[in-house]
Protein backbone atom coordinates (compact mmCIF):
# COMPACT_ATOMS: atom_id res chain seq x y z
CA UNK A 1 0.00 0.00 0.00
CA UNK A 2 1.41 3.63 -0.81
CA UNK A 3 1.75 5.40 2.60
CA UNK A 4 1.59 9.03 0.40
CA UNK A 5 -0.17 10.42 -1.98
CA UNK A 6 1.67 11.67 -4.75
CA UNK A 7 0.85 15.37 -5.77
CA UNK A 8 1.80 15.69 -9.35
CA UNK A 9 1.67 19.79 -8.58
CA UNK A 10 5.42 20.48 -8.06
CA UNK A 11 6.36 16.78 -6.92
CA UNK A 12 4.52 17.31 -2.94
CA UNK A 13 3.74 14.70 -1.09
CA UNK A 14 1.10 14.19 1.90
CA UNK A 15 0.04 11.29 4.03
CA UNK A 16 -2.60 8.99 2.24
CA UNK A 17 -5.49 9.52 4.34
CA UNK A 18 -6.45 5.77 3.49
CA UNK A 19 -3.14 4.36 5.39
CA UNK A 20 -5.45 3.40 8.41
CA UNK A 21 -6.80 -0.26 6.66
CA UNK A 22 -2.84 -1.35 7.38
CA UNK A 23 -2.95 -1.32 11.38
CA UNK A 24 0.88 -1.24 11.58
CA UNK A 25 0.84 2.27 9.61
CA UNK A 26 1.80 4.62 12.30
CA UNK A 27 5.04 2.83 12.64
CA UNK A 28 5.68 3.42 8.90
CA UNK A 29 5.05 7.11 9.80
CA UNK A 30 7.40 6.96 12.32
CA UNK A 31 10.09 5.35 10.51
CA UNK A 32 9.91 7.77 7.50
CA UNK A 33 10.04 10.50 10.05
CA UNK A 34 13.10 8.99 11.88
CA UNK A 35 15.06 9.00 8.73
CA UNK A 36 14.50 12.30 7.64
CA UNK A 37 15.15 13.30 10.72
CA UNK A 38 18.47 11.25 10.53
CA UNK A 39 19.13 12.70 7.32
CA UNK A 40 18.91 16.46 8.13
CA UNK A 41 20.68 15.58 11.40
CA UNK A 42 23.52 14.73 9.48
CA UNK A 43 23.09 17.84 7.27
CA UNK A 44 21.64 15.92 4.14
CA UNK A 45 19.92 17.58 1.60
CA UNK A 46 16.92 15.75 0.81
CA UNK A 47 15.05 16.37 -2.06
CA UNK A 48 11.44 16.03 -0.68
CA UNK A 49 8.49 18.58 -0.55
CA UNK A 50 5.53 18.20 1.39
CA UNK A 51 2.38 19.99 0.43
CA UNK A 52 1.79 23.21 3.03
CA UNK A 53 -1.32 21.80 4.61
CA UNK A 54 0.98 18.72 5.49
CA UNK A 55 3.92 21.44 6.76
CA UNK A 56 1.48 23.32 8.82
CA UNK A 57 -0.12 20.41 10.81
CA UNK A 58 3.28 19.27 11.70
CA UNK A 59 3.68 22.92 13.15
CA UNK A 60 0.82 22.73 15.00
CA UNK A 61 -0.64 25.72 12.87
CA UNK A 62 -4.22 25.92 11.53
CA UNK A 63 -5.13 24.21 8.09
CA UNK A 64 -7.79 26.44 6.01
CA UNK A 65 -9.16 26.22 2.95
CA UNK A 66 -6.27 28.56 1.31
CA UNK A 67 -4.28 25.41 1.75
CA UNK A 68 -5.71 23.85 -0.76
CA UNK A 69 -4.45 26.16 -3.47
CA UNK A 70 -0.82 24.08 -3.42
CA UNK A 71 -2.57 20.97 -4.08
CA UNK A 72 -5.62 22.04 -6.53
CA UNK A 73 -5.67 25.92 -7.36
CA UNK A 74 -8.91 25.52 -9.41
CA UNK A 75 -10.66 24.03 -6.27
CA UNK A 76 -9.14 26.62 -3.88
CA UNK A 77 -10.64 29.07 -6.86
CA UNK A 78 -14.19 27.92 -6.86
CA UNK A 79 -14.43 27.97 -2.90
CA UNK A 80 -13.31 31.40 -3.35
CA UNK A 81 -16.09 32.44 -5.72
CA UNK A 82 -18.13 30.94 -3.11
CA UNK A 83 -17.41 33.07 -0.43
CA UNK A 84 -16.74 36.14 -3.07
CA UNK A 85 -20.18 35.89 -4.21
CA UNK A 86 -24.18 35.55 -3.03
CA UNK A 87 -24.51 31.94 -3.72
CA UNK A 88 -28.52 31.90 -2.04
CA UNK A 89 -30.24 31.56 -5.96
CA UNK A 90 -27.73 29.38 -7.58
CA UNK A 91 -29.07 25.69 -6.12
CA UNK A 92 -25.92 24.66 -5.46
CA UNK A 93 -27.10 21.76 -2.66
CA UNK A 94 -23.54 22.35 -1.36
CA UNK A 95 -23.45 21.25 2.48
CA UNK A 96 -20.50 20.49 5.18
CA UNK A 97 -19.27 17.73 3.83
CA UNK A 98 -16.74 16.02 1.05
CA UNK A 99 -17.01 12.81 -1.09
CA UNK A 100 -14.26 11.08 -1.67
CA UNK A 101 -12.52 8.38 -3.10
CA UNK A 102 -11.91 5.21 -0.44
CA UNK A 103 -10.45 2.17 -2.26
CA UNK A 104 -13.05 2.87 -5.04
CA UNK A 105 -16.14 3.27 -3.34
CA UNK A 106 -17.32 7.35 -2.98
CA UNK A 107 -17.51 8.12 0.83
CA UNK A 108 -18.81 11.28 2.41
CA UNK A 109 -17.03 12.67 4.94
CA UNK A 110 -18.07 15.72 7.03
CA UNK A 111 -16.57 19.03 7.59
CA UNK A 112 -17.97 19.28 10.99
CA UNK A 113 -20.09 17.89 13.30
CA UNK A 114 -23.55 16.92 11.24
CA UNK A 115 -21.96 18.38 8.32
CA UNK A 116 -23.56 16.41 5.53
CA UNK A 117 -27.23 17.66 6.94
CA UNK A 118 -26.51 21.13 6.33
CA UNK A 119 -26.47 23.12 3.28
CA UNK A 120 -24.41 25.41 2.74
CA UNK A 121 -26.07 29.26 2.61
CA UNK A 122 -25.12 32.97 2.17
CA UNK A 123 -25.73 32.97 6.25
CA UNK A 124 -23.82 30.41 7.23
CA UNK A 125 -20.98 29.98 4.63
CA UNK A 126 -18.48 31.59 6.81
CA UNK A 127 -18.69 29.19 9.69
CA UNK A 128 -16.03 27.18 11.00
Amino acid sequence: INYFVLILIGTTFQPNSNSYVNPDHLNYFRFAGQILGLALNHRQLVNIYFTRSFYKHILGIPVNYQDVASIDPEYAKNLQWILDNDISDLGLELTFSVETDVFGAMEEVPLKPGGGSILVTQNNKVST
